[in-house]
């Protein structure tokens, strides 16, 4: 009983609202895509050293580390490749998405592409 009302003053109180916008980062990141900014977001820390984190997460077997190719259609910037670490980002990429809403261009050249890195958690 102590310890419910503990647990409820905790939420009203500020450490409670710090509480909760971490776990809705935590809800809201899917495992299989981890970006740096998520990474960033949830320990409150300067991208470069959210970068090394990750980086080191992939050194010690916790994390895979790929790359995703971002649709350049600005109405869509969708992931629509994801790329393994030792592959080349493909030269001609289309985009299913914009293809099935009938927008032009839906094909683009991959060094056209923003590419982004990306972490999984490993297996």
């Amino acid at each position: 009983m102590w310890l419910e009302r503990f647990f409820e003053l905790i939420d009203k109180s500020p450490i409670g609202n710090f509480v909760k916008k971490r776990r809705e980062l935590l809800e809201n990141t899917d495992p299989n895509r981890i970006y740096v900014e998520n990474i960033r977001a949830f320990f409150n820390i300067p991208t470069r050293l959210a970068r090394w984190l990750c980086n080191l997460a992939v050194n010690e077997g916790s994390f895979e580390h790929y790359y995703v190719v971002i649709c350049p259609n600005e109405e869509c910037e969708r992931v629509i490749v994801e790329v393994a670490e030792n592959e080349k980002v493909p030269t001609q990429i289309a985009c299913e998405v914009c293809e099935g809403l009938g927008r032009d261009p839906y094909e683009f050249p991959g060094s056209g592409c923003m590419v982004m890195d990306a972490y999984r958690l490993a297996k």
